[in-house]
């Protein structure tokens, strides 16, 4: 039989439960002894490995204690205490797996006090899902937003000695369109009171609508105004800020996508203002998705620039709030926050389930760069770990297993979950999907993490 010891987690009674039978599985392992008033001939203890474990760099070891096996044993009198007393107190590596048994040298003699003991790590995570609309519209459609993939996500880091548990209420918060920021399911998962108990221990895992970005743009470039025009269509590379935000889309007629009173019509040195409400969205082209995705734009002319401006070359001059992108997902403050719908329509069940894990990869440390108290970096390793997009778009630390760099772009089938894309392409025009799983490289990585002290 292999004994449990949980080196993650501090000695405390809150996290004696399922499993966990007392405070002694719980962080470094303590035997102690009572002896006489007399001084004891104490036998020198040690921690030898069970077969072989996971070995750290000199620079780790010496940025960060916790990866190292570290002896505190001391003998001695207690102030105040008439007997002498032990205290074998070692602390096992940050790895998960390793095994270890406890040998005592006595008068020449090695005594081994049995079953070895196997480093393990325990997390907790709570569930949020966001609510469907309190009053669902004619005519727009929302994505089903459900939990899914908590036991991909359990068996895959249970595969490096992380053992993951659910823990509190399901929380939720209300509907929206567009994201919510990490503080708010912080502020959920306190209500249903599990984030007190197992901080700083326990992660939100929330499923939401979507989390699109922003951007605006300005415009100014020559349209023809052609003799009885009532209007003019337009059609943009990126779709118009609409069906992303209910807050922005039910301000006016047209949303808050037309930066208000941006547009107007220029003829030599007579501007033409178009109001904000007579910007609408075009009929064509047809939507990008079921939940909407809108290129197309139709500005109708005012009674005057249609009398100044027909049959002329003038300026159009506006500014348009559009989509820059969609995320699959993001982790940040505690928060791994999934989206069911991407490009305006959903995403299947194995797609969150890789995100899911790819956004946890983050949360725990992955991948690491040689920054402080973090293991070294892999050779695998690109991007950094700020919010800040690399040259091929991504926001983190990745791992460019299975691909090859082009310069602003990767090519190649991704072998790694912690990829910065959920998918890319072959030499050969082929898409490839992520893997749900980590690679090589990374595999050992998060078996070696240091998961005392979470980022979050």
């Amino acid at each position: 039989m292999t004994l449990k010891q949980w080196v993650n987690l501090p000695k405390q009674d809150r996290f004696v439960e399922d499993g966990i039978g007392s405070t002694s599985e719980l962080g470094n392992i303590q035997i102690e002894v009572e002896f006489g008033t007399e001084e004891p001939a104490v036998g020198k203890s040690r921690m030898v490995p069970v077969g072989n474990v996971q070995s750290y760099t000199a620079r780790e070891k010496a940025d960060n204690g916790n990866f190292e096996l570290r002896d505190n044993s001391w003998v001695g009198k207690p102030l105040g205490q008439k007997n002498w007393m032990s205290m074998d107190d070692f602390q096992l590596p940050a790895a998960g797996g390793d095994q270890y048994k406890m040998e005592i040298e006595r008068d020449g003699k090695v005594v081994s006090t049995g079953e070895p003991i196997q480093a393990w790590r325990r997390l907790y995570y709570q569930v949020v899902v966001m609510w469907p609309p309190a009053v669902p519209e004619p005519n727009r459609p929302r994505a089903a937003i459900k939990a899914v993939g908590l036991g991909t996500m359990e068996g895959t880091l249970l595969k490096s000695f992380i053992e993951l548990k659910e823990r509190g209420g399901r929380g939720g918060v209300p509907f929206s369109s567009g994201s919510y920021w990490p503080d708010v399911y912080h502020q959920t998962v306190r209500e249903c009171g599990a984030r007190p108990t197992f901080a700083p221990y326990l992660f939100t895992l929330a499923f939401v609508h979507a989390l699109p970005k922003a951007t605006e743009t300005s415009y100014d470039f020559v349209v023809a105004i052609y003799p009885g025009a009532t209007y003019l269509d337009l059609t943009f590379p990126n779709p118009v800020w609409y069906g992303l935000d209910d807050g922005d889309d039910f301000r006016s007629p047209n949303g808050s996508w037309v930066c208000s009173g941006s547009c107007k019509l220029v003829d030599g040195a007579t501007d033409y203002a178009i109001p904000d409400d007579w910007v609408r969205l075009a009929p064509a082209p047809p939507a990008l998705g079921p939940y909407g995705g809108f290129k197309g734009v139709r500005i109708y002319l005012t009674p005057e620039a249609q009398r100044g401006c027909a049959g002329k070359n003038v300026r159009l001059v506006m500014r348009l709030k559009h989509l820059d992108y969609f995320i699959n997902g993001c982790a940040a403050n505690g928060a791994c926050i999934l989206a069911r719908m991407v490009n305006f329509a959903d995403r299947a069940d194995d797609g969150i389930r890789q995100t899911i894990i790819h956004e946890l990869g983050h949360a725990i440390g992955m991948v690491p760069a040689g920054m402080p108290r973090q293991l070294d970096r892999p050779g695998t390793q690109y991007g950094n770990y700020t919010a800040e997009r690399d040259q091929y778009g991504h926001a983190g630390s990745h791992c460019s297993t299975g691909l090859s760099s082009m310069g602003t772009t990767w090519v190649g089938a991704p072998g790694c979950v912690m990829f910065g894309a959920s998918g890319g392409w072959t030499a050969e025009g082929r898409s490839a999907q992520a893997p749900a799983s980590f690679c090589g490289t990374c595999t050992p990585l998060v078996i070696k993490l240091d998961l005392s002290s979470p980022g979050w």
